[in-house]
Formats: structure tokens, C-alpha cells, sequence
């Protein structure tokens, strides 16, 4: 009679454990499911909000490279309509002004300022003399010349290799009309790495993949 009771015990006792086991096992898997879920809705908003940082920073720094640029172009502009009151195009002249333009005014990202007129000569602020450097290069055939005497407007070159420096750069450049006659180009460089490190210094989230 003991014997059996004792079994019968037994048996209650095994099958409480079994039910709280299967109780646990099934909060426990709620939990992940829970846990999966959360982490899924955490992660989606953290990417939105990464996402949105990114393209705010990005949108920002996009304006501020325009207004740059917008400077750039004012200068150049202003560059052209001094020479195109003055009038003067003596070689010495120019080498000197451009020369001090260069050192003393001249924005600290942009290279050089220069004038290249029709028979090929390059007046450059920061000192590249073609006829001594580089005489089997007709710079009439750049893009940046070629564009630029054909409108009035400013010309964006496509980025190229700056024989001077052997850089990637790209150039602003615009014709100069003296008496209604055009005598040649003013141009600007720009080290293509400037644009780079202007935007090496957007700062997203660490946990951004963007």
C-alpha cells in the first residue's frame, strides 16, 4: 500500500517539475521572441535616426561647399572686371599683381590664379612659367579655355591632372574682353582634395554603417 502511494507521489512530483519546466522553457521563448522584436524596432530606429543624421550633415556641408564655390566664382569674376578696366596686359605687370593676389588674397584651398591668353602664354600667380616648363603644351586646347571663350558665363572644368603640380584639380575659368575683344582666359585652380577633406569632416554615429 506504501509502495503504491509512494509511486503515485512520485509521479504528481515528476510531473510538476515537467510542468514548471515547460512553463520556463515557454517564458524563456517569449522572452527572446520579446527580446528579437525590441532589439528589431531599437535597431530600425536607431537606423533612421543615423540615416537622417547622415543626410542632415551631408546637406549641410553640400551648402556649405556651394557658398565656397560661390566665393570662388566672385573672386574670379572680380578678377576679370579689373582686368577688363584696367586694360593692361603687360607680362610683367600681371606676374606682379597675380603674384601678390596669390601669396596675400587668394583663398587658402584654391592653388593658383592665373591668365592664359591666345598665343598660349600663362601668366600664373604661383610662378608656373609654361614657356620654360612645359612649351609642348598648347593649354588652348584645355577644356577650361576652350569652354570659357565661347560664353560669358563662368566654365566648371571636369577634374585633370595639373601639369604644374601633377595634382587632380578642377578649374573656375572665365573669358577676358578688352574693347570688346577677347584676349584670353582668368582662371582659378582647385586641388580636387580640397573637396574631399571638406567633407572627411562631416562626424556621423558611431553605430552608422552610412
Amino acid at each position: 500500500m506504501f509502495s503504491i502511494y509512494k509511486k503515485a507521489k512520485t509521479q504528481t512530483l515528476q510531473k510538476e517539475i515537467r510542468s514548471v519546466f515547460f512553463a520556463l522553457m515557454i517564458t524563456l521563448f517569449c522572452m527572446i521572441i520579446l527580446a528579437e522584436a525590441s532589439y528589431k524596432v531599437s535597431a530600425r530606429a536607431i537606423d533612421t535616426l543615423s540615416t537622417s543624421y547622415y543626410r542632415l550633415e551631408t546637406q549641410t556641408m553640400t551648402e556649405q561647399v556651394k557658398v565656397w564655390l560661390a566665393n570662388e566664382k566672385a573672386t574670379l569674376e572680380s578678377q576679370v572686371a579689373k582686368m577688363e578696366i584696367d586694360k593692361n596686359l603687360d607680362y610683367d605687370y600681371l606676374r606682379a599683381y597675380l603674384t601678390n593676389y596669390v601669396d596675400n588674397y587668394l583663398d587658402e584651398n584654391a592653388y593658383d590664379l592665373y591668365y592664359t591668353d591666345y598665343n598660349n602664354i600663362i601668366i600664373s600667380g604661383a610662378g608656373f612659367d609654361n614657356l620654360a616648363e612645359r612649351p609642348d603644351m598648347d593649354y588652348r586646347e584645355r577644356n577650361w579655355f576652350k569652354d570659357a571663350v565661347i560664353t560669358d558665363d563662368t566654365v566648371y572644368s571636369t577634374a585633370y591632372r595639373d601639369t604644374d603640380t601633377l595634382e587632380i584639380v578642377f578649374s573656375l575659368s572665365k573669358r577676358v574682353k578688352i574693347d570688346g575683344e577677347i584676349t584670353g582666359v582668368m582662371i582659378v585652380d582647385i586641388f580636387v582634395d580640397t573637396l574631399f577633406d571638406m567633407f572627411s569632416q562631416v562626424n556621423l554615429p558611431g553605430n552608422s554603417y552610412a
